[in-house]
């Protein structure tokens, strides 16, 4: 059985399919290179490597077991093959990531979009938010488990389905902090998911920031399908908003070598000391060094929780008092 991570991993790597013709269904077949570990992968891992991989022409990954399947349009040449080898020894060893070998080969081509329809499922968040596919739009099934607000999401290349463990942390975090009629940052807004998940349970407005074009995309119809145009701008940057700006609630939900150069920045965007911020994104090991740079940059930690290896923080700008308590969010 693959972990929530690995079906994650899996999930997003089909979604590929809807965003680049080289993964389409014209195409007889894909080549892939299949890297093996013995500790198998998590997402931060396999993310970096796929990501290193796409100025080599990657498209897409996908975990199987112990090995990270990593798709291309074509056949790579020698050259491209020797450059990867030498990628692929920077980035693992055996040592620490445990890894052991790497195959090239040719996979035939698969309905990839009625994959990804069997993949997500739908989630029930905190007491209040349902997340659930836009294909079900036209099914007359009542919202399990009594949930009043339900958030349509068209899976696409933005990060943010409800079901991984940071997303999740995050949506728990806003519903308990979410006040009627605040402003409320998105910053690393990926599909829009928390933005509208925002203005669905109060907001009267909320910037959405992101900087991949291709979750600009999927962001824009999930807003639309949400219907909420009118009080979510998107904006296409990889900086936080001018000062000029101020919130009553910033949002961040981001790998902390991607959060954690702005967060000073974005504390600065916190309206007074009675705004809050919501970072998740970082691993629990990680907690004492991502805590230490939180508070350097001015944050007091109100709240600490996780979900498996995951963890996430509500924090206050200045001087506020609060508890660091830890706690298991609900399922």
């Amino acid at each position: 059985m693959t972990s929530s991570i690995e079906n994650d991993l899996r999930f997003y790597a089909l979604l590929f399919s809807n965003h680049f013709p080289g993964m389409s269904s014209n195409a007889e077949n894909w080549f892939y290179i299949r890297i093996r570990t013995q500790k198998g992968w998590n997402d931060e891992l396999s993310s970096r490597l796929t990501q290193s991989c796409m100025k080599y022409g990657a498209l897409g990954s996908c975990v199987e077991g112990t090995s990270l399947l990593i798709y291309f349009k074509s056949k790579l040449d020698p050259l491209t093959i020797e450059r990867f080898n030498k990628l692929l020894h920077t980035l693992l060893t055996p040592e620490i990531d445990g890894y052991t070998e790497w195959e090239t080969g040719l996979e035939p081509n698969q309905e990839w979009t009625t994959r990804c329809m069997e993949y997500f499922r739908r989630v029930s968040i905190g007491s209040q938010i349902s997340i659930r596919p836009d294909w079900d739009m036209l099914s007359q099934e009542s919202v399990p488990g009594g949930n009043n607000h339900v958030i349509w999401i068209r899976p696409g290349a933005g990060f943010g389905t409800g079901h991984h463990e940071t997303t999740h942390l995050a949506l728990e975090l806003l519903e308990k902090q979410i006040r009627p009629g605040i402003g409320v940052l998105d910053f690393g807004s990926g599909s829009g998911i928390l933005a509208i998940a925002a203005v669905r349970l109060g907001a009267k407005r909320v910037i959405a920031v992101e900087i991949d074009a291709h979750a600009i995309d999927n962001a824009k119809d999930n807003i639309h399908i949400n219907k909420c145009q009118d009080k979510i701008l998107l904006t296409h940057s990889g900086l936080p908003p001018s000062n000029s700006n101020q919130f009553d609630l910033v949002l961040c939900n981001m790998l902390p070598v991607n959060a954690l150069p702005h967060i000073k920045n974005l504390a600065n965007l916190c309206r007074s000391n009675k705004s809050t911020l919501i970072y998740s994104g970082f691993l629990t090991d990680q907690k004492i060094g991502i805590s230490r740079a939180l508070m350097e940059s001015g944050l007091e930690i109100l709240e600490f929780c996780r979900k498996g290896e995951w963890g996430a923080m509500v924090l206050a700008p200045g001087e506020r008092h609060g508890t660091d308590e830890s706690h298991e969010p609900h399922n």
